[in-house]
């Protein structure tokens, strides 16, 4: 088939842009599944909450959760804040100075359920073990 010069190849052969929109769908489908996690199939809890630490009940560091493939930290807020932190396996660290007046914390998280090896599902994380040390928790509507 001869194509004239203003006549693209798409219009013909209309196959070929359907065979091109196919091949590119695919490998961008594919790229994309294999980079996000899939949590679409288990459980999850929404929480938002504030968190007091008082100054007669902090140590110099607060341990602060992070994001893990069963948790995800979508918002997290220190007041005051302009405290050091550090990030290690174990979360966030806040290293706090000397005679601080004591820290609150905004915290909007996603919970994810776990299922064990027989079916049945674990006990949900509390916001006392995500925060401990907390002097009070208060659930944001």
């Amino acid at each position: 088939m001869k194509i004239d010069s203003h006549e693209s190849i798409a219009s013909a052969h209309p196959w070929l842009t359907i065979l091109f929109c196919v091949g590119i769908g695919s490998i961008i489908g594919t790229t994309s599944c294999s980079n996000v996690p899939d949590w679409s199939h288990r459980e999850a809890r929404h929480t938002s909450l504030t968190v007091h630490y008082g100054p007669n009940a902090i140590a110099s560091v607060i341990l602060l959760p992070s994001s893990t493939p069963d948790l995800l930290i979508e918002v997290l807020r220190i007041e005051p804040p302009h405290l050091v932190q550090s990030f290690s396996s174990g979360g966030r660290r806040i290293h706090l100075p000397s005679g601080d007046q004591g820290v609150v914390v905004r915290c909007r998280y996603r919970l994810f359920r776990n299922y064990g090896a027989d079916g049945k599902p674990s006990a949900w994380l509390t916001p006392n073990q995500l925060f401990p040390g907390a002097t009070r928790i208060d659930r944001n509507q």
